[in-house]
């Protein structure tokens, strides 16, 4: 016919991701945060530009949540994203709808940047590589810099590795059945939380001292910290 017909990229949710686009709701966002503190405050126009810089270079942060007969699949999503002030509570459901279709939002306050995303995107190492990829273009945007430094940067190849991976494949087991024992999990205790409203607990405490303990356990920094 001649016609050319263009299609978007698309990939699968991993095996882990598969169960948060079905239990993500108002109440249960499945959505976590991690932010940097700058010594300025934050210009919105800059952390703008510097995410628009850095998104084409990041593919695996460029997609949307899309529903399929029997799964839901991520597809490319080609618009762009937007930076917002934070005037609400933090880890707040994302409408797959709304934001512009993202499944993970930028927001500032002060000195502060926060980068909030769908767990069924990426896991916490995926979204403290992005965060620095966004900060470092930020600083450097600041600092006068016109270009974005790109993946060709030997130093920043080394630094932030952004690649899409099934852990439960590549690290499972064999796929052959065993048997299992199980124990009843701990339940926690306590009454939620009204929605709309959030509690936020911040902890301070000396690295060093931190690793020290974790080493005289066996544990890894994250380990330790989730059984405290």
């Amino acid at each position: 016919m001649g016609q050319n017909i263009w299609k978007k990229r698309w990939r699968r949710l991993d095996n882990t991701a598969k169960i948060f686009p079905v239990i993500a709701n108002e109440n249960v966002s499945q959505v976590f945060r991690i932010s940097v503190t700058l010594k300025e405050k934050v210009d919105p126009e800059i952390l703008s530009q510097a995410l628009t810089d850095i998104l084409p270079e990041i593919q695996n942060f460029r997609v949307k949540l899309r529903r399929g007969l029997f799964w839901y699949y991520f597809e490319e999503n080609d618009r762009i994203p937007q930076v917002k002030r934070e005037n609400t509570y933090p880890c707040r459901f994302i409408d797959p709808h709304g934001n512009q279709r993202f499944l993970f939002r930028v927001t500032y306050y002060e000195k502060r940047i926060n980068l909030e995303v769908f767990h069924a995107l990426t896991d916490g190492l995926g979204a403290v590589n992005f965060l620095k990829c966004l900060t470092r273009q930020y600083l450097r945007l600041a600092a006068g810099a016109s270009q974005f430094m790109t993946w060709d940067d030997e130093n920043i190849r080394k630094q932030e590795v952004f690649h899409v991976q099934d852990s439960y494949l590549e690290h499972g087991d064999d796929g052959k059945p065993r048997s299992y024992s199980s124990k009843p999990a701990y339940q926690l205790e306590g009454h939620y939380l009204p929605l709309g409203s959030g509690q936020v607990l911040h902890g301070y405490v000396p690295v060093s001292q931190l690793k020290k303990v974790c080493r005289q356990h066996g544990v890894s920094i994250t380990k330790y910290l989730a059984a405290a």
